[in-house]
Formats: structure tokens, sequence, C-alpha cells
């Protein structure tokens, strides 16, 4: 009879904490609890989380609102139970979102940090580059490389791998291109540079009178002129290739101009050296250029010293030195020749062409291409515009010498 008693009294114990912890207050106050751990939990859980970790947390939050729907209809019971199972779910997906990322996962990360590494060394410069291609080709690479990102928090780390790697490949590719576009300032350099070495080498050769050597500069400037075709489109690689091959046979002019060098040919240079001179003299000009023209006739008495001693490499090298200095002369007085100047330049192309008796087909069109400038020449002195009088002359008078040395 105790023994019945005293099991009686137990299971009324029982029954009376169970009712106690199924109480309206005790069981709010346990989702109160899960409440607090959902809010706490949300502010770690955003589009960066692990897919995993995003949908326990929705699942919890999904059943603590099931909670609250069966505490507001009375039933203590399952809205305890459902409190509890959210609660699991939160812990859970706080541990998924602090989780370490496996090999796999490490190398998606690797990749879109170097990535990300080089957007920011080349971003910027593509931002406010003008060549669309280019920016097409980087906004392509960043959007997949967001598609890699979205890949790997799902967990397809293998997807996530090779767009990650196209991304990167794309990337590469554009720095290579605006490494390449950079460099198109020095091959902008190098070409000028170019040209200005073939046309110090053609001074040069014009004293030899050899038609091999004037040959060999024509093949130069057909070289440059493609290096410049080249660069133009945007080859700049093949632009470099051709402005070097230009330099070479222009050094090869050159070397075949020293050899060729005569003591008439030189003489003819300072000749004509000394009438440039006197051009330039005629203009008015300032005290600046009276004082290169008495230097380059200096230079020009030098080398007539050096050729009577028989040293016709010097005398050259001389006459050069003084053409240079004429043609700088010639070039600042062609702003505002006065009447008398340009009619005097006339006068000196008039008489070349008198004298000028080309042998070669090659020497006879180039006659005939200066005759016809120096008619021009004349027309716009008539008019009044003897800039372009000037110009024209003196164009003429060029093309007379080149015409009398091409033998």
């Amino acid at each position: 009879m105790k023994q019945v008693l005293f099991i009686i009294l137990s299971l009324s114990v029982l029954l009376l904490a169970q009712n106690a912890s199924q109480s309206p207050g005790r069981v709010e106050h346990q989702m109160r609890i899960t409440d607090e751990m959902i809010e706490e939990l949300s502010g770690n859980i955003g589009d960066q989380s692990p897919e995993q970790a995003r949908q326990l947390f929705e699942q919890a939050r999904s059943i603590q609102e099931q909670a609250w729907g069966e505490f507001r209809n009375g039933n203590m019971p399952v809205a305890k139970q459902l409190t509890e199972q959210a609660r699991g779910l939160v812990q859970k997906a706080k541990s998924a979102s602090i989780r370490k990322p496996g090999k796999d996962e490490k190398q998606v990360m690797r990749i879109l940090e170097q990535n990300n590494e080089l957007s920011e060394q080349i971003g910027a410069e593509i931002s406010t580059s003008s060549n669309n291609d280019l920016q097409n080709m980087y906004s392509n690479a960043l959007e997949l490389n967001k598609d890699a990102e979205r890949m790997m928090n799902k967990g397809d780390f293998a997807t996530a791998y090779k767009i990650a790697k196209q991304a990167q490949s794309i990337m590469k590719k554009a720095k290579k291109q605006l490494s390449e576009n950079s460099n198109g300032d020095k091959i902008a350099q190098a070409l000028d540079k170019t040209d200005e070495i073939i046309g110090l080498v053609a001074d040069e050769a014009n004293g030899s009178g050899a038609e091999q050597v004037i040959g060999i500069i024509g093949i130069s400037r057909q070289f440059q002129k493609q290096a410049r075709e080249a660069f133009e489109r945007g080859d700049f690689r093949q632009a470099a290739k051709l402005t070097f091959q230009a330099r070479e046979k222009a050094q090869q002019a050159k070397n075949l101009a020293g050899s060729e060098l005569s003591s008439e040919s030189v003489s003819k240079q300072i000749e004509r050296t000394r009438d440039a001179l006197d051009d330039a003299a005629s203009s008015e000009n300032s005290d600046d250029n009276a004082l290169l023209i008495a230097s380059a006739r200096a230079m020009l008495d030098k080398a007539q010293s050096a050729l009577d001693d028989s040293n016709i490499g010097s005398a050259a090298k001389l006459t050069n030195s003084a053409k240079k200095l004429a043609a700088k002369i010639l070039a600042a007085s062609n702003d505002k020749p006065s009447s008398a100047s340009v009619k005097k330049a006339l006068s000196m192309t008039d008489k070349l062409i008198s004298q000028t008796e080309p042998a070669s087909d090659n020497g006879k069109q180039l006659y005939e291409q200066a005759s016809n400038l120096q008619r021009q020449a004349q027309d716009a002195f008539n008019s009044g515009n003897y800039s372009e009088s000037l110009k024209k002359t003196r164009v003429a008078r060029e093309l007379l010498n080149k015409a009398q040395n091409i033998k």
C-alpha cells in the first residue's frame, strides 16, 4: 500500500514539473531566447556566407515563426518543441558559417584573390582608356569573377574554379595588351628617331653621288613606311621590328657612302651649302640666325681646307654639319620672308635648273618635278604668297641636287 502511494506521488510531481515547464510564461521565455539567437546570427549571415549556413538559418527562422503561431493558439507543448528545434538549427547555421574551407575551396579562393589583385593593377588605367575592346574584355572578366564567387558560395567548387581561371586568363590578356599600349609611346619615339637617322644618312649619302647608296636609303624608307603602318594599326611588335630594319639599312647606306665619297662630290656639296647659306642670309634674320650663318660658313671654310689636304671624310663631315645649320636657319626664315629674299632664291633655283643635266632616267624625273615646282613657286611669288613661293623653290632645289647626284 505504501509502495502504491509512493508511485502515485512521484507521478504527480512529474506532471506538475512538466506542466510548469510548458506554462505560457516559461515557453515564451524560451522563445525569446531563440529570437535573440536568430537576431544575433542574422548580422553574420549574408550573400557571402556558405550556402549551407544560409539554408540552415532560413529553416530556423521559418520554424521559429511556426512556434510563435502555435504559442498564440495556446498549444504550448508544440510551441516549446518547435522553438527548441529552431534553436538547434541556429547553432548549426552558426557552425557552418565559420567552418574552415576545404582544399578545393582554398584553390578557388586563391584564384579569386589573384584576380582581385590583377583588377587593382589594371582597373583604373583600363577605365580611363579609349580602347573599347579592352574595356569590354575587362568587364567580361569581372562578371566571370562574380559568377565564380557565386558558385563557390553554393559549394560547387569545380565549376567555380573553372570560371575563375577563365576570368584570370582574360585579365592577364588585358594586362598584356595594356602593357603593349603603354609601350606604344616608346615605339613612337623609336620611329621618330629612325626618321631622324634616315634623314641624316640621306644628307651624308647625297655627297657620295652613288646610285647604289640612294637605292639602299630607298629600301630603308620603305621599311620605315611599313613600320609606321604597323604602328597605326596597333601592331607595335611589328612596328619595332620594321623600324630597326630601316635603321640597319640606313647604317648600311652610311657605310657605303663613306667608301664612295669623292673629292668632286664633296666639293659640290660645299658649293651648294654655300648657296643655301647665301639664300638664308638674304632674308631678314635675327642676331641668333646671323651667328648661325657665320658659324656654318666657318665650317664650310674648314671643310674646304680639309678637302684641299685630301681629307675627304673630314671635309664631308664638316659639310654635313654646315648643311644642318643651313636647314635650321632656312626653316626659321620661312615665317616672314621678304620679296627680295624670295626673288633671289628663285633666281638661284633658275640658275641651278639651267646648269643641271641629269644622266639617268630617275634623275630626269626628279629634274621634271623640280621644274614644275619652280613654276609653281614663281606663280606663288607673283600672287604675293612669298612663304609658299620660298618653300616650293627650296624643295625644287633639293630635287635638282638629287637629280644631279644620281648616275
